[in-house]
């Protein structure tokens, strides 16, 4: 017999090239001075800032049939108010992906691993009664993410995804670095 009759075959071919829509429950690490801790009402407020929504897109293109570099978009939102109080982190993210696309044995989905790194713009606006203050600084942000896309029809998944991202920003007016992480649970829509 011919070796072709005997290649197993996958149900459908993965594309070369992956979109990824997403939206995520996010919640960012904010550390507390020394000076903070203890007052219950600003940890109280704090703990509200930490939850918040990412929305995403990324594009790869794949080299061989597992492996693809692609660039990514994410913007993340995070905000608390507490009577004349109110604060809102906004981060935006554009960076340069590497993805391993691991198909499933029955080519019903895949599993998704991808590294990413770029620049972040951490925005953060505070408003107490009437007056208003808005920051604006950059940093570094990398991602690490696994996930599972689900084969809907032939080029459409629906994607799961656990990310954790290190964010370092460098805020002006002070000498250190600021650590502004947060881990992601979300999914989305893949083409």
């Amino acid at each position: 017999m011919p070796q072709d009759e005997w290649t197993v075959k996958p149900v459908y071919e993965f594309s070369k090239a992956r979109t990824a829509i997403d939206v995520a429950y996010s919640h960012i690490y904010i550390p507390l001075s020394d000076n903070i801790v203890g007052s219950s009402a600003v940890e109280e407020f704090m703990d509200g800032l930490r939850g918040g929504v990412a929305l995403g897109i990324s594009t790869t293109s794949f080299y061989n049939d597992r492996c693809g570099w692609g660039g990514k978009f994410a913007f993340n939102r995070y905000s608390n108010s507490m009577s004349d109080l109110k604060t809102t982190i906004n981060t935006y993210y554009l960076g340069l992906e590497f993805l391993v696309r691991i198909p499933a044995a029955n080519s019903s989905g895949a599993w998704i691993l991808s590294l990413s790194a770029g620049p972040v713009f951490y925005d953060e606006k505070m408003e107490i009664t009437r007056y208003k203050d808005s920051s604006m600084f950059f940093g570094f942000k990398s991602t690490a993410e696994i996930g599972y896309d689900i084969r809907l029809s032939k080029n459409v998944f629906l994607g799961f995804k656990l990310a954790s991202n290190l964010v370092i920003v460098k805020v002006n007016y002070q000498d250190d670095l600021n650590n502004a992480s947060a881990i992601e649970v979300g999914g989305g829509l893949r083409f």
